[in-house]
């Protein structure tokens, strides 16, 4: 996901700017210094404006960013219109990949890049639910969003977190999520999650289900 072959394939243009990912443990992580800054002025414009005159006189710009991938598929979006490496030997990106990119997306105002990524993000939990492991990097992704997405939200992000939800009481029983020990942990650890799980069931009217999830949680509580 991190290949950058879409930047020459589309062109050098001004491509003589410099650009850096700041991660959250503080590394630095140089992403390329043949970036075309022009190419965000129509698609995002804050970003374009994130540049600026540094060593000899070269644009250059360091953002803080969840992951280095993210960074690199918001320039791919810039580039080609889409955020995914369409030439990926992967079934599927990771779930990390849409809600890191998403909190980018937010950050630079692009609702167009925010409403593919709700698309993208729904088709690929709507496959999840129908196979038999839990989709990479899932606990992580809950913990990312009820992390970083607060209620001040948009629509499109109170749908991420709705998506999620739905998942987990959808697929409670089949992935036997009640006897997973991470996720009951997750659960624990983010009592805003587990409110909205039985408040996303008591909506739907499972109501065993939800007995089970609440019973589930207390006793793994009690254990522990």
């Amino acid at each position: 996901m991190d290949n950058l072959d879409f930047i020459h394939e589309c062109g050098q243009g001004s491509s003589t700017a410099t650009l850096k990912a700041v991660l959250p443990s503080g590394q630095v992580c140089h992403v390329s210094d043949n970036i075309d800054p022009y190419r965000f002025i129509e698609e995002c414009p804050l970003l374009f404006h994130a540049f600026e005159c540094g060593h000899r006189g070269r644009l250059e710009a360091s953002l803080d960013v969840p992951s280095k991938t993210a960074i690199v598929s918001l320039l791919r979006y810039c580039y080609t219109g889409d955020y995914l490496d369409a030439c990926a030997h992967v079934e599927h990106p990771t779930l990390l990949l849409h809600v890191h990119l998403y909190k980018i997306a937010v950050r630079f105002d692009i609702p167009e890049l925010q409403r593919l990524i709700h698309g993208n993000f729904a088709c690929q939990m709507e496959t999840a639910a129908c196979l038999p492991r839990l989709p990479q990097h899932l606990l992580d992704t809950i913990r990312f969003i009820y992390e970083h997405f607060d209620d001040s939200m948009s629509p499109i992000q109170h749908g991420l977190v709705n998506i999620l939800r739905n998942y987990c009481i959808s697929t409670y029983i089949y992935h036997k999520l009640g006897m997973n020990k991470e996720f009951l942990n997750l659960i624990s650890e983010i009592p805003a999650f587990h409110q909205d799980l039985c408040r996303t069931v008591m909506e739907r009217d499972f109501v065993d289900d939800c007995r089970r999830l609440c019973r589930a949680q207390s006793d793994y509580t009690n254990a522990y």
